[in-house]
């Protein structure tokens, strides 16, 4: 039997996988997860030199916004194509009766909110570092500076709704 790597550890964490993986399977998560390693690769040493040039032509404040969007969307792009491939294998399908179904779904939308908050808490702290590194300013009065908790709000609005979306569509009632 062959020992699971810490990220596919994490992926099964993170979508609630908790069956063992047949070999396809786990070929597919692998790839999947390879793909949005090099595309995340590519953003960040795009990104980098983007936001130098974007700086130079609007502002660094501005270039700043512009630069979190964009790491929102490149994060919620990399969330969904994993979240695709498990979709696309069935994976993550919860399979309860009539009477379990409340039960589900009341446990789909917690596990939804503890993957929100780390995810959002994860992100914040990130973001937090790098505006920080790239204003010369404290990193706390960088994490609770007005401009990082409109992103944060915005990241925890929008991964949390579709997190919810995508855990109700998980639970299938089978008769």
């Amino acid at each position: 039997m062959e020992k699971s790597t810490w990220s596919q550890r994490l992926i099964k964490w993170f979508y609630g996988l908790d069956r063992t993986l047949d070999e396809y399977e786990q070929h597919v998560l692998d790839r999947a997860g390879h793909h949005i390693t090099v595309g995340l690769m590519a953003y960040l040493l795009l990104s980098g030199l983007g936001v130098s040039f974007l700086a130079g032509m609007v502002g660094v404040n501005t270039s700043l916004v512009i630069w979190q969007f964009t790491n929102l969307g490149v994060c919620l792009v990399a969330w969904g194509y994993l979240s695709w491939a498990i979709y696309k294998l069935h994976l993550s399908d919860i399979e309860v009766t009539t009477k379990q179904y409340q039960g589900a779904i009341k446990a789909v939308l917690k596990k939804s909110q503890r993957q929100t908050l780390v995810t959002v808490v994860l992100f914040q702290m990130i973001d937090s570092l790098s505006n920080a590194w790239l204003d010369s300013a404290s990193y706390w009065q960088t994490f609770f500076s007005w401009p990082q908790l409109r992103t944060l709000l915005i990241f925890a609005v929008v991964m949390g709704g579709a997190s919810v979306l995508i855990g109700m569509a998980r639970v299938k009632v089978v008769y």
